[in-house]
Formats: C-alpha cells, structure tokens, sequence
C-alpha cells in the first residue's frame, strides 16, 4: 500500500546541530567580554497526565531539546560545554518497580551510544557533574533557554532544578542564538522533512483516492492518519489536521473541538467495512447525571445544618499549547465536566442551583477574528439548546449572575471540585476565578463536592451503558481487524494504527481512550509497554505471542480490551498453556460476579487458578494455598484484576471513605477493594507473565524459591506475557460482558485463517 517505508534515524543529525550551536554561541561570546566557558543547559519535556487522572499523554519531546539532543523519553537535561564542546545527558533515576511497569531499566551506557553523547548521569548529579566539568573560574556559568516564541507570544520554559542558585545563569543569550540555528537545515534535517513529505504526499494522494460523497470529514483525517503511521512510522500528527468541506473550507484552522471535522456530505452509498455506525449522542445523559448529582448533594446535606442552597460551580479544561509553541494539542475535556455537561469545547464554567437544580452554562467571550480563524462565534442560545441546560452567560458574567441567582441569605456558598483520585494521587484542579472580580462575595467549600460527584461516577445510568457498549463494539471489531491482519514482519505500531483507524473511521473515536499497548515476544512482559521509552517499535517475528491492549473512546465513554494472540495464526503448546491458565481465570471471575461479591476475593480467584494451571503445567509444584500465603501470584500478575470505567478508563470511586487499599503484593496494585453494585461497570483482566524483575528475587527468595521448576520456567520466559481483558457491567444477578472479541484458542486461529467473527450460524451449524 505505500512504496516508501521509514529510513533509520541518524543521531549524528543531533550532534551536528549542537556543533552549530557550540560554534554560533562562541562566535557570538567572542565578540563580547564574556569567558569562553560554562554551559549551555536545556530541560526536556515532562510526561503529563489528562487533569487529575493517571492517563498519560503522548509524549512528545520539547523542540529545542529535541534538536540538540533527539532524545525520545521525557525527563531528562541536556547540558553542552562551551569550553570543549562536549555533550552531557542527565537522565532520571528510576524506581525500581519501572522494571515491572515500564520495562527494562536501562544503563547509563545506552544513553550514551544511543543519542551519541560524550557523557551521561543522572539528573540528581547535575550539580556535581557540572561543577567538576569547569574549567573557568568563579561561579560556572549556565546558558538557560528562555524567549518569546513569535508565533505563539509564549515564553520558553527555563531549566529549572534544586541547587541552581550554585550557578550563575544567562537567561537572555541562548535563545535568539539557538532559535537562528534552526532556520538554515542540515543535509541530514533535510532528510527527515523529505521523507516526512513524502509519505504525507502518499497519504494525501490516498485519500483523494478513497473519498466519496456521504463521508464525515473525520474519515478522511483519519485515512491520512493511518497512511503516514502504518507505512510512515509517523506517531505524531505535525498539527491538529483540517478536513474541511463545504462552507467549512473557509474556517482557516478548521479542525479544533469545536469544529472536529465532523460534517457530513450528501448521502451516497459507500463500502461497509464495519456494521456499526456511531450513535447519536443523546444530550439527556448529562441532565440525568446532574439530577444524579442534584439530589446525592441535597440527600447530604439535608444531613447537616447547611442550608439547601448555593451552587456547584466547576471549571471545564483549557486548550493547552505544545510548550512555548503554537501547536494546540488536541483538546480532550476534563471528565468532571464532561459528565456534568458534555460539553466538547475549552474554557467553559458550568453552576447548578443546589436550590433548584437549575444549570447554568458559562462560555467565553471570543474576539471578533475568532470567526476569520476558528468558525462562527455561536450565540449563547446554541449552547442552551446544544448542551441542554437552563441557561447560559459568559464567564466574565459568573459573579453577577450566580449572584442574582442566589435565593438564599448571607453569602453565596460555592462547592467547587477538589479531591484526590485515588490512582493517580493527583488532586483535581479547583475552578479559578482569575477573569471574575468579586469572587470574595461568595464563600467556598472544597471539601463537599468530591466525594459525592465521584461517587455519582460508579453507577452507570441506561443511556451510560449504551455509550459505553458503542465503544465496545466498535473495539472488539477493531480488534478482530488488527488480529486477522497482523503477519510476522510487522512493526507493532502497524497494529496500533490499524486499531486507531478502524475506531476513528468506523466509529468517530477521535480519542483512545488509553496509549495503545501493541507488545510482542518480551514486550509482552512489560505491563504498560507502548510509552515514549518503549513505543511500539519493535518488528516481530514468527513464533511471536502479541498482547494488544487498546480501547477507543465515544464521546468521552472508554472502552479497555486486551487480546492474546499469535502473530502466526497458531498457538504452540506452551502458549496455550499460559493463555488458557489466563483465560480460565478470566471466565471464572465472570461466573462468579455479581451484587455483593468482594472484588479482592476476585484478584484472589484468578491468582488461584492460574497458580494451578502453572502447577498442572509444571512450571511450578508444591502446594497452591501455600503459594497463595506467600503471595506468589503477585510475581506472575503484578497487577490488579480491573477497574471501574467509564468517562475514564481508570474511573473514580475505586477507594472511597471507609474502603482501604490492601497492603499485600498484587493485592495492593488493585484499582478497588470494594464488594460489587449493579450498575458498575468494570474490566476484568487476568494476566500471566514472566517478568525478570520479580522471577529473579522470588527465585532467590528462601520461602518462595521452592515452587519454581527452573528448568522449564526458562522455555516459557521467552513468551512474555498474556493479558486477557473485558469490560463487564454488573446486573442484578450477575454480570453482562460488552466485549465480543474471539477468546477460545480456536477461535482466535479460526479468524486469524479468514474466519468470520462472530460465527456465522446457519441451522445447528456454526461457520467457524
């Protein structure tokens, strides 16, 4: 499908560019009075969660740092000797259950070959290293990058870290220096642009290929998106893209939350490559979610002596720009809010009366060439109507309206979003008032709120459920077109951008709900694999087990579903073995769950019976329940068996007042320890592997070393891992699974052979 494929990455690119930098930097020190000596200091980008929740972002790296250094994972400084030009890394020292999580722990020594650098330490040796690096005299001087981004208005973040005071610093040099090496490209940058246009070029030519009249204009964006990763290995979009048509051609930057590329052309019929259309969004579902709130707060405080009245106030997420840049990232709403109001757009504020249940919308005031760039400045009662609420100001207008509204006496007491999510251990960000004067009228209360809109969160309503079931269907079909397409040779990005594809295209899912884990061979063994360290990059080969765990994301509704497989099509012995351990976990916990089952007696389940397919396997021997005494299947399932999900994938309520956190390993790593509800919605998701970061100590270990067969464990660590996972709501008498991907052994080889899925029935026969 393309004739290109991505060339190797040179690193030398990186350490031309800083030999440009060293060069430009003394010529310009020379015609000065300054030394030259000290340093040149960057700091790289930051990982960073959505809001207050434990989903990580996509990691991309800051650009400055990326043209000096090319380094790929976040949280590192870059530091350049001007006296000799020498390159220093300083990468963060990780903990060591990174093993277990994130992958391997690499030496300071691959950083070095890596990235081609003259040195590397770790970040907490900035100090030292750089001190003992001086050669000049007096206080080392360090170069930190600090100016005016001309496009965005924004200022670049300075290098900050504990100690710095040590240092004399020039925050004004570096920056017009560096920013004017960039203008002119080396032969190597020019070779990266050409292929990036290249493949773009492809892209673009595919899709003019495939449109047809009665598509959205999301298809086409994400036929353009999968072309340039599947064939290009291009992760990152160059910009939020902009499929425009009709009057919408004249929006220049077309594209944003508030237009998503989401118009449809006249009708015409198109192939059908999935039997599933997204739904229509039904805007009651957050009017019930506010009445849910409404009376859970009025039940609470008919409790006490507060008065019924007052307002819940939130704040909706703002668009964030990449760094000092003018990329804006693509816009995904804080998830308090979009429960509430389902409001897609930025910079919104969202009140309901605690009197009367009344809910009042607060958009900002946009300026007049918002229209030229962005689209029509709607008026106030398109959102009224839109979003579904009894009213709607600007925000400027916060303090007088909530104070006109206010039908109490005394101040107007605001509840405001503040608390811990409990598997992040963030706080959410209370609603701030920096545009509204008057704020000092109003007392405030942080402490109320939380807890009762997470506990809303739990139980799902009917029209919750039918979001959530979307996302699943669309996902389980994704994932049986990634497992019928996958062969050996592959990259396991290729199989991360055939699942985005499949649920954007078919399914308008613009957000995954998660990064994609898309983990082959040893990768399999790495619980959270696909991050900026370790993404998907890897090309397997025949013999390979792949564990995909992906989910897309429906109008804010998550899906998480994770499937084993072969990348050959058919299982070995020893793979089924692990899979089938897995799976007969998996069903059983199922079977078992319904109102009033304890979910950590689940975790405990699915340990047990894969304690004793390991046993019948002989990887293991002796006895199983001392096994379980000395927690031996936290080494095998580090992990939790699920989570609630919903508007998030790790959704709230996991530990609220009154529910403690188990201490015990594996036990511990559990999302909730709560006894099951009908209505709550959570994953299920045994797994099995063998990670040499907890084999090796349990091994060594004087109680638990007399389980391990240490001869056959050997053949069966090359495996990796096997994850099985499926989204499950909880009903009166026991459970209904969402998910409908192949799970039996046969099943799975039957689709990967041309199968289809589901079985076709005809009569008492099935189709396999």
């Amino acid at each position: 499908m393309s004739s290109l494929s991505p060339p190797p990455v040179p690193m030398e690119l990186h350490a031309v560019n800083r030999r440009k930098l060293f060069d430009s930097l003394r010529r310009h020190l020379s015609s000065t009075d300054r030394p030259l000596d000290g340093f040149v200091l960057l700091q790289g980008g930051e990982e960073k969660n959505r809001y207050c929740t434990d989903h990580a972002e996509l990691f991309r790296q800051e650009s400055y740092f990326a043209y000096l250094f090319g380094v790929r994972e976040p949280d590192f400084y870059g530091a350049i000797d001007i006296g000799s030009g020498k390159s220093i890394l300083f990468i963060p020292r990780l903990p060591d259950d990174y093993a277990v999580w994130l992958g391997e722990i690499k030496p300071l020594s691959h950083f070095k070959e890596t990235y081609m650098v003259d040195m590397v330490y770790y970040v907490d040796e900035i100090i030292q290293v750089l001190s003992e690096q001086f050669k000049g005299s007096g206080k080392p001087l360090l170069y930190i990058l600090h100016g005016l981004n001309t496009d965005s208005g924004n200022l670049s973040k300075p290098a900050s870290f504990e100690g710095i005071e040590k240092f004399e610093t020039d925050l004004t040099t570096l920056h017009p220096i560096l920013a004017e090496c960039r203008v002119i490209k080396s032969s190597l940058e020019l070779q990266l642009l050409q292929f990036a246009n290249d493949i773009s070029s492809e892209a673009h030519v595919e899709v003019m290929r495939k449109v047809t009249p009665g598509m959205k204009e999301y298809q086409m964006e994400s036929m353009f998106l999968h072309h340039t990763y599947m064939y290009g290995g291009c992760r990152h979009c160059s910009y939020t893209c902009i499929c425009a048509t009709g009057d919408n051609s004249a929006v220049l930057h077309y594209g944003h939350a508030a237009a998503p590329n989401d118009r449809q052309n006249q009708l015409s019929s198109q192939i059908a490559m999935s039997s599933l259309s997204p739904p229509p969004v039904p805007m009651e579902l957050h009017a019930v979610n506010r009445r849910k709130l409404f009376d859970s707060l009025r039940r609470h405080l008919s409790s006490t002596d507060r008065p019924l009245d007052g307002f819940v106030l939130l704040q909706g997420g703002e668009e964030k720009n990449r760094y000092c840049t003018d990329h804006a990232e693509l816009f995904r709403q804080e998830s308090y809010f979009a429960y509430l109001f389902g409001v897609r757009e930025p910079d919104f504020y969202g009140a309901i009366d605690i009197g009367s249940g009344k809910s009042i919308l607060f958009i900002p005031r946009l300026p007049d060439d918002y229209a030229v760039w962005l689209g029509e400045i709607k008026p106030l009662s398109h959102f009224k109507e839109t979003y579904m609420v009894d009213m709607v100001y600007y925000v400027d207008e916060i303090i007088q309206v909530l104070s006109e509204q206010f039908k109490g006496s005394g101040k107007p007491l605001l509840y405001i979003l503040h608390g811990l999510n409990t598997d992040s251990g963030n706080l959410s960000k209370p609603a701030s008032f920096e545009l509204c004067s008057g704020i000092e009228k109003f007392e405030t209360d942080l402490t109320t709120l939380h807890p009762i809109l997470a506990e809303c969160r739990v139980i799902k309503s009917s029209l919750e459920l039918q979001l959530l079931q979307f996302a699943n269907d669309i996902s389980s079909e994704a994932h049986v077109e990634v497992m019928r397409k996958v062969t050996p040779g592959m990259k396991e990005y290729q199989m991360e951008s055939m699942f985005l594809h499949h649920t954007y295209m078919y399914g308008g899912c613009r957000h995954c709900s998660y990064t994609c884990i898309c983990a082959t061979g040893d990768n399999s063994a790495v619980l959270h694999y696909g991050h900026a360290a370790a993404p998907n990059d890897r090309t397997f080969e025949d013999g390979d087990l792949a564990l995909l765990d992906m989910g897309g994301e429906y109008h804010f509704y998550a899906s998480d579903i994770t499937c084993s497989f072969p990348v050959n099509g058919k299982f070995t012995s020893d793979q089924s073995l692990i899979y089938n351990a897995v799976l007969k976990a998996h069903n059983s916990v199922i079977s078992a769950m319904k109102p009033g089952v304890n979910w950590v007696d689940m975790h405990k389940l699915a340990e047990r019976i894969i304690l004793e397919s390991l046993k019948k396997g002989s990887i293991l021997t002796g006895d199983v329940e001392e096994m379980m005494v000395e927690r031996l299947g936290a080494v095998f399932m580090p992990h939790g068996l699920g989570h609630f999900m919903g508007i998030d994938t790790h959704d709230t309520g996991g530990y609220p007042l009154g529910v403690e956190r188990p201490k015990e390993p594996g036990l511990k790593s559990l999302r909730t320890a709560r006894d099951l509800l009908e209505g709550m919605v959570i994953t299920v998701e045994p797994g099995c592997y063998f990670i040499k970061a907890l084999l090796v100590p349990a091994m060594e270990n004087a109680k638990t070393s007399k389980f391990f067969n240490r001869e056959t464990i050997e053949r069966f660590k090359n495996i990796g891992g096997v994850r099985i996972e499926s989204d499950l709501v909880v009903t009166a008498n026991g459970c209904k699974n969402m998910t409908n991907v192949p799970r039996e052994t046969w099943e799975i080889e039957a689709v990967m052979a041309g199968g289809s899925w589901p079985p076709v029935t005809t009569g008492n026969n099935t189709t396999k």
